[in-house]
């Protein structure tokens, strides 16, 4: 990949929140939602623009996708640490860690059981409106 569409793909704020999330771990967009208090077609086209420049992946969790920062890119793995560090200076990002923290996640099932879900996602969250809250 070009150097440039790396950097092209980095250059969103939206994106680059999405990015600080997945320093720490596979989200799914339901979670990226509910963190990010961004709607789930923003989210999704986000996560699609990134996974087209080669910085995300996906993989499928029973009815939902789950993504994880890529490892193919050379040049994204050495950035990968300088990006933690400059985006814990950003207040909207630590606030987006700190949201994280506070939520009780996942919501989707485990890779292994492919059993229920356990959700401490509002059951307003779209996608999440049949889910048993008493987990």
């Amino acid at each position: 990949m070009p150097l440039e569409r790396l950097f092209k793909a980095l250059a969103d704020p939206t994106r680059l929140r999405i990015i600080n999330l997945l320093l720490e771990e596979p989200f799914c967009v339901c979670e990226l939602e509910a963190i990010l208090q961004l709607p789930q077609s923003l989210l999704s086209r986000h996560l699609a623009y990134l996974r087209a420049a080669g910085l995300v992946t996906d993989k499928r969790r029973g009815p939902r996708v789950q993504y994880s920062l890529s490892t193919a890119q050379p040049a994204f793995e050495l950035l990968k640490s300088c990006l933690r560090q400059a985006l814990r200076l950003e207040r909207v990002c630590d606030e987006d860690l700190n949201r994280r923290r506070q939520l009780r996640l996942p919501c989707c099932p485990p890779a292994s059981t492919g059993s229920g879900a356990v959700s401490g996602i509002p059951m307003e969250v779209k996608g999440h409106e049949n889910q048993s809250a008493d987990v």
